[in-house]
């Protein structure tokens, strides 16, 4: 992995979890689990983030080199009044030539300083990690969140010898994480990971069924599965499923004519079309979002669906197929475990995918709908235990 492609990964994976950006503080671990990268998380409003043209930076950056771009957006941050400045390591061309995503920082968020060098542990400026640790070690000492260095450097002539430019973030400006090298490397194209998914071996539909009867009899309006399993006590294998209460959902029977024309296997092939034709019927009438239990009767005397409606304490969100492992948008399985693993990653109770997909810009997003923190009941069940 290039070290701005770490930059990018940390930006948006903070971003996909509600912050302005993230930054590496190049610090690693491993305390049995895997790696861990040592991350530092920005809130809304601890900084500014600004598209950049790449004139005003300067015209031969090349975003591999990672100090002339820190340094680059620093000069320009002081140039207009800030603090200090990061990129993001992203670019784009709207129209008007390539601009650069800087986040600014100002006070009363950060501060700078010009520090002694020595007191740095005077690390190889060439070295990105060693000059971003020290920066932030630097900054632990000194009572602050976090420390980013500017790759500046200068002597005055006043006694101190040579000094370097470091920001420091004050208290409360960043959130400390530390975050699974695994996980990072979703969130980028150039380290995303192919074609994952949940446990196989088993009758998609069949397991919808089951939870919407389970969830019936124990009093709620729909749940579904996420494809995720463990084992309980080395002998039994146990499935994760999602519960929605009458406060967040609720279950109909949709007469076909609702959802528009479906083939005749739409519920025992478990693919997307069921799904898609049930999200854009939630569309149209309002709500937040739908997902089939994969039933299918004649209750109206003609073919109908039943369906879960979503209407409280979730809101929909386009994701980079990247992030959700490029797997088939119509594979229920893939879909609903990778939609599952997106939003626990980012603190959310459960998602649904939309199986809807969009190309915006060259990158192919993902329509999931993702439920607020406490919205759903997860429950670990084995399989005797859905049937019971």
């Amino acid at each position: 992995m290039t070290t701005d492609t770490r930059f990018r990964q940390v930006h948006d994976y903070a971003r996909h979890s509600g912050f302005l950006t993230g930054f590496p503080n190049f610090h690693q671990a491993d305390y049995g689990q895997g790696v861990v990268y040592g991350t530092k998380l920005v809130p809304e409003n601890s900084g500014e983030y600004r598209d950049v043209p790449r004139t005003q930076l300067g015209s031969n950056l090349a975003r591999q080199n990672v100090g002339d771009m820190v340094r680059a957006a620093n000069s320009y941050a002081q140039a207009n009044g800030y603090a200090g400045a990061l990129p993001t390591f992203h670019e784009a061309d709207h129209g008007n030539g390539v601009v650069y995503g800087l986040v600014l920082y100002d006070s009363p968020s950060a501060e700078f300083r010009d520090v002694p060098a020595t007191e740095l542990g005077n690390p190889d400026l060439k070295d990105v990690g060693a000059t971003f640790r020290s920066a932030n070690d630097y900054a632990g000492r000194q009572g602050y969140s976090a420390g980013f260095p500017t790759f500046h450097q200068a002597n005055y002539g006043d006694g101190r010898g040579v000094v370097r430019g470091v920001v420091l973030l004050r208290q409360g400006a960043t959130d400390a994480l530390d975050v699974p090298q695994t996980v990072l490397e979703r969130y980028a194209p150039e380290t995303a990971p192919q074609r994952s998914g949940g446990s196989g071996g088993f009758y998609v539909p069949r397991w919808f069924k089951q939870i919407r009867h389970y969830a019936r009899r124990n009093g709620f309006a729909g749940g579904f599965p996420t494809f995720r399993e463990r084992p309980r006590y080395q002998a039994f294998v146990e499935y994760e499923f999602q519960l929605l209460p009458g406060s967040v959902a609720r279950h109909i029977i949709l007469m076909e004519v609702s959802l528009g024309s479906l083939p005749d296997n739409a519920v025992s092939n478990a693919g997307g079309q069921l799904s898609r034709a049930v999200s854009d019927y939630a569309a149209q009438n309002g709500l937040t979002g739908a997902f089939p239990s994969f039933t299918e009767g004649d209750f109206y005397s003609r073919r109908d669906y039943g369906v879960t409606l979503i209407s409280q304490r979730a809101f929909q969100r386009d994701v980079p197929a990247y992030i959700l492992g490029n797997v088939d948008v119509d594979n229920v399985r893939e879909m609903y475990y990778e939609a599952n693993q997106y939003a626990t990653r980012h603190g959310f109770a459960a998602a649904v995918p939309t199986f809807h997909q969009a190309n915006y810009g060259g990158t192919v997003v993902r329509g999931l709908v993702l439920f607020d923190p406490g919205a759903t009941e997860a429950r670990w069940l084995t399989i005797p235990e859905l049937r019971a």
